[in-house]
């Protein structure tokens, strides 16, 4: 063998070498990749799993209502990027989902037009409810619970609903207070029926009343249970009416504060406020609203009430619709 094929060879055996270090060099650096989405995959599953297993999770058809029945049909389709989560606020005392429900809320999420609707049906609103016939439509949870109320909407006012979360008074208390209180342009008219329902708020909590009394409207910093009382408010001004405003007013700085927090403080949030809340939605669905808040910052909050002004009479102080009317604006509403 001559110098020359010698030298050759060599190069061959080298170059070789070099394909095999790279080979192992590339496999390392792709094993290791794997194993780090591997372990983030896994600290994020167990992180989500902590955080789900701390909600009460309800299916609608484990609640049966008087009559024995806990099959509540859907009236209405999905609608593509639309994600509909009635919020219910429960008049219980005892821990309960099943009671008269005096928040009905409707929050909308529509990727289509960027925007988020909070969208109140009054508690007196007119409902034909499944088994019982016509009753005003916040009986309708009392009766069975979430499912037949949200049954009873989509019947009602042709509006799909996906998902419910529910709270009681207490529960929506502690969760204000987690995410430090609201700022409301309280009334001088307010005050005094604010402070008669932090009474019956206070003692359910075994606290002084007087260390959370207002003492003069304007501009106020409200913890919980001044937030809570201050929602029920509905014999000063418009009655129910405006108490459904205060409720969206309450609610719209809640969103505020959710979607402009940092991934820090909304992993302190979710351990402090999901075991207040009862919902059915899925592990699914639940991350994909969570991995969407943050960018709910850029979408437009609007707010509606249900029946419109001028547009419903009222029966046996039930509130009718006019239906021509209502069911189009609705749709309108939520998808304009």
């Amino acid at each position: 063998m001559t110098d020359e094929e010698r030298a050759r060879k060599i190069r061959q055996i080298q170059l070789k070498r070099r394909k095999k270090r790279r080979r192992k060099i590339i496999m390392t650096v792709i094993l290791s990749i794997i194993l780090v989405l591997v372990i983030l995959f896994g600290i994020f599953y167990m992180l989500f799993e902590h955080y789900y297993s701390k909600m009460n999770f309800l299916n609608v058809a484990d609640v049966e209502s008087d009559d024995g029945d806990s099959d509540y049909p859907d009236y209405v389709a999905s609608t593509s990027g639309v994600y509909n989560v009635l919020l219910i606020g429960v008049d219980s005392r005892e821990d309960q989902i099943k009671g008269n429900s005096d928040v009905m809320m409707l929050l909308s999420v529509n990727h289509n037009t960027k925007k988020i609707h909070m969208m109140s049906f009054m508690r007196d609103l007119y409902a034909d409810i499944d088994g019982y016939g016509v009753r005003k439509l916040n009986a309708a949870n009392n009766l069975g619970g979430p499912g037949l109320l949200m049954s009873t909407i989509e019947k009602n006012y042709e509006v799909n609903i996906d998902s419910y979360a529910a709270v009681d008074f207490l529960d929506m208390a502690s969760i204000i207070d987690t995410l430090g209180g609201v700022d409301i342009d309280l009334q001088d008219a307010e005050v005094k029926v604010l402070n008669m329902y932090l009474d019956e708020l206070c003692s359910l909590q075994g606290v002084n009343p007087q260390d959370y009394y207002i003492s003069s409207g304007g501009q106020t910093h409200m913890n919980g249970l001044q937030a809570v009382a201050y929602s029920r408010i509905r014999y000063v001004g418009n009655a129910d009416f405006q108490r459904t405003q205060r409720q969206r007013d309450v609610l719209t700085q809640l969103m505020g504060k959710l979607t402009g927090a940092s991934l820090t403080q909304l992993s302190q949030y979710a351990d402090e406020i999901l075991p207040h809340v009862t919902h059915d939605l899925s592990q699914t669905d639940l991350l994909s609203q969570l991995a969407g808040i943050t960018q709910y910052k850029n979408y437009q909050i609007v707010q509606e009430r249900v029946p419109y002004d001028n547009h419903y009479t009222s029966e046996n102080e039930i509130l009718i619709p006019d239906w021509d009317y209502t069911l189009p604006k609705i749709q309108e509403d939520l998808n304009s």
